[in-house]
């Protein structure tokens, strides 16, 4: 049966003659003239495409900017800075294949830039990026971030944006380290009156880099206190943040033991990464190994800033919550070094010698909070000021408190109007947008890993 079937297909060919055409096609194919001439149209092609966009962003006078390192559903940065034509490059990307989407031309000319997300490159790619001598821009969260962890993909209100390195790189000076050396604080009052201001509105409250818990009885944790009290505040173990920022092998059940050891007599407790509690990223070290010893706060509710509460001594490694701590007069003690150590105000186990001016919490707030980072509303696709961003985000807050509001409603896109809150309109675009966010890197992840894609496609 199959073969009348082959048989009387080739009859068909053989009447009509593809067969004949056929071979010519093939025999054509093969002719390396074809192939030559084939070749210069599509270089031709590949140039007069080159040629328009050049002109097109010429007459847009936006920036041609490579994205590195960016995960997909972090496409959102197109928003944040409309002066810049963002051109995303894939996840993995070399520094051979880097080099050819740049082409020859614009690596001799350098008129790009580059935003690489933290350290989320190759050790090629990295090297590469000095050898090329382009201006790069290092990108993290602010520390004022959102209601919700960056793990979940919930979009920022504020980003740090870094001529120099990451300003948890403590091998080499930061944008904020330079802020924090130089500034004259004591002459601008203005600032110093706002940032005070500031601080004391952030921290009553009660808000802190991440925010998804509400009101919580902490001393039904803690117990009544009759000693003093340590907490100490664990970090991903593998984060670049220490990686960069500590100079010394250090694990969370390290540093417990460190706290316990040199603090015989108060209560040690624990409190691991939130990341790591909600399993988005993996711990190194077992918290049920410290327990013998320590209090651990396993309770994914638990506000790091209740946390703080009848706290006497804090230890981290390089973790931001150490500043939050001294921004509530709490004496704190860095293994690592973060930015806000070495000017004074904490016990340090790792010196460093570019930093020996002595600041107050309040003029260390200043450049980070405020002059440092950059702010935007993902709701209203506008920047804000780091008040306004304050603001927005405790009606966030207010929304998953009162109402009850966690990653379900993301989910099922059901949100009641109980909470009161004035702005809520704007909360349940905010949960929608956070959605299509996830939505966007299903769409996206199979193009960025398999080669180069302009931000533009990405739409509205």
């Amino acid at each position: 049966m199959r073969s009348g079937v082959s048989m009387g297909i080739k009859r068909k060919i053989k009447k009509y003659g593809f067969d004949k055409r056929g071979r010519e096609f093939f025999a054509l194919a093969r002719n390396p003239f074809t192939v030559l001439v084939v070749g210069l149209l599509y270089l031709a092609h590949k140039c007069f495409k080159k040629i328009y966009k050049r002109k097109e962003r010429a007459a847009s006078n936006k920036k041609l900017t490579y994205v590195l390192g960016f995960s997909p559903w972090k496409a959102y940065v197109k928003d944040w800075f409309p002066e810049r034509e963002l051109v995303f490059l894939k996840t993995n990307i070399t520094f051979v294949e880097l080099v050819s989407e740049l082409g020859f031309l614009r690596v001799l000319k350098k008129d790009y830039e580059i935003f690489q997300w933290g350290f989320k490159v190759g050790d090629d790619v990295e090297k590469g990026l000095g050898f090329l001598g382009v201006k790069r821009w290092i990108i993290e969260d602010g520390f004022v971030r959102s209601i919700g962890l960056g793990a979940t993909k919930t979009p920022p209100f504020s980003l740090s944006i870094d001529s120099k390195t990451a300003y948890f790189d403590a091998s080499k000076e930061s944008d904020l380290e330079q802020i924090i050396s130089s500034y004259d604080f004591s002459s601008d009052v203005a600032l110093m009156e706002r940032a005070r201001a500031f601080k004391e509105k952030l921290v009553s409250s009660g808000l802190s880099k991440y925010n998804f818990a509400g009101e919580y009885d902490i001393e039904s944790i803690y117990g009544a206190k009759n000693k003093k009290r340590v907490l100490v505040v664990g970090q991903v173990e593998d984060d670049a943040s220490i990686q960069y920022g500590c100079n010394k092998v250090m694990t969370n059940n390290d540093l417990v033991t460190m706290a316990a050891l040199e603090n015989p007599d108060a209560q040690i407790i624990y409190k691991p990464h939130p990341d790591v509690l909600h399993g988005h990223r993996k711990a190194i070290s077992s918290p049920e190994n410290v327990k013998s010893f320590a209090l651990v706060l396993e309770d994914l509710s638990v506000p790091l800033a209740e946390s703080f509460k009848t706290i006497d001594h804090v230890y981290t490694i390089t973790s931001q919550a150490g500043f939050e701590a001294l921004l509530r007069g709490i004496k704190v003690t860095t293994v690592g070094c973060p930015f806000y150590s070495g000017w004074g105000l904490t016990d340090d186990r790792q010196k460093n010698a570019r930093r020996n001016r002595k600041l107050s919490v309040d003029e260390i707030f200043a450049a980070a909070y405020i002059l440092y980072p950059k702010y935007f509303d993902p709701i209203d696709k506008k920047p804000i000021s780091p008040e306004e961003a304050l603001d927005k985000l405790l009606d966030l807050k207010q929304l998953y408190s009162n109402a009850d509001v966690d990653e379900i409603v993301i989910e099922d896109n059901v949100v009641s109007n109980e909470a009161g809150i004035s702005d809520f309109e704007s909360v349940k675009e905010y949960l929608a947008f956070k959605k299509v966010i996830l939505e966007l890197e299903e769409e996206l992840v199979d193009k960025l890993e398999s080669g180069n894609i302009n931000i533009g496609e990405v739409g509205d």
